[in-house]
């Protein structure tokens, strides 16, 4: 029973390893920091925005084994049940120096169904079920050293989803507050500047009663490549930016055959002491690469530029522009 799906497993990394090259071929060449250097929006953040890499499997290894450090990823995996395997297979490979945690966007569960067999060895999996459709669903892998709790900000509705939680550890200075998002690409604008006014509004309200670092993970859907060319996609930037979280993640983190986006990212308000390496590893699960930062816990300290926004952008409704 197993050998079949071993060489299924085998054969699907050989495919994906195969495009690989495609993959950094296309891509090396489009990266966040070119445009913000090219088209600056503001000089202190732009200042404070490192570039990201693209790693292999074995590099990812060797990067993250550094002690005192933390790696967080997150991943659109597109069905939990269909990738659980290849995720099982890439958490053995770095054993004892894997994700402390890792955020899924699209597990495509419902609510209520059981996810006993989802389960990875040394991690909880705590997730929230589908509401924008049958293709979201949210959650995460935590590990089962780390205590943890579920925030109620996560949230769910027909526009976006979302599910936050607060992990706490011996080596952390303090509690960590973790979001995973995902924003189906939708084409209505309505759609677009709500998920823009409520997820500002939640960052705010969490920032102004926890005042923890925040790492906000997920498939945004919002290209940042396209930051100077998209009226939205520049308000969405500068909400987020505006609350002092910076993107982690700069160059493109998907690819089909006729574009390359970058539309899934880590945005953090902290580490502006911790020097953070963020990276996308270069072999696909799915069609989204895994992107991942890996910070020092020793120099964790909250970013001073939070900003509490108390009215939504003036004209925000007003943008017409697609994304």
């Amino acid at each position: 029973m197993d050998i079949p799906l071993i060489i299924l497993i085998i054969g699907n990394i050989i495919i994906m390893e195969n495009s690989t090259q495609s993959f950094l071929h296309h891509c090396t060449n489009s990266s966040l920091i070119d445009i913000l250097q090219n088209h600056p929006f503001d000089h202190d953040t732009n200042s404070t925005i490192k570039p990201s890499h693209f790693y292999n499997s074995e590099q990812l290894k060797t990067l993250i084994s550094e002690k005192s450090s933390y790696s967080i990823a997150t991943l659109n995996c597109q069905s939990i049940n269909a990738k659980h395997s290849q995720i099982e297979i890439l958490i053995d490979s770095l054993n004892a120096n894997s994700f402390e945690v890792l955020s899924l966007q699209e597990t495509w569960l419902e609510h209520g169904v059981d996810a006993t067999l989802l389960q990875l060895p040394n991690y909880d999996l705590v997730w929230r079920g589908a509401s924008t459709s049958r293709h979201g669903g949210v959650g995460f892998y935590i590990k089962n050293t780390l205590k943890y709790s579920i925030l109620s900000q996560s949230h769910n509705s027909n526009i976006w989803e979302s599910m936050f939680i607060r992990i706490e550890s011996n080596l952390l200075p303090q509690s960590i507050i973790i979001g995973s998002i995902y924003r189906p690409p939708s084409q209505l604008q309505a759609d677009k500047i709500t998920f823009i006014e409520e997820i500002s509004q939640i960052l705010n309200t969490l920032q102004h009663h926890s005042h923890l670092p925040i790492i906000l993970t997920g498939d945004f859907n919002f290209d940042l490549l396209k930051l100077h060319h998209n009226d939205t996609i520049t308000q969405f930037y500068n909400s987020i930016t505006s609350l002092g979280f910076d993107p982690q993640i700069t160059l493109p983190t998907r690819k089909t055959d006729t574009s390359h986006t970058l539309i899934d990212n880590i945005f953090t308000n902290s580490f502006t002491t911790s020097s953070p390496i963020s990276g996308i590893l270069t072999s696909p699960i799915s069609d989204h690469q895994l992107c991942f930062m890996r910070f020092n816990v020793k120099n964790l300290n909250l970013n001073n530029k939070y900003i509490t926004i108390k009215n939504r952008p003036h004209n925000l409704h007003e943008q017409t522009s697609k994304t």
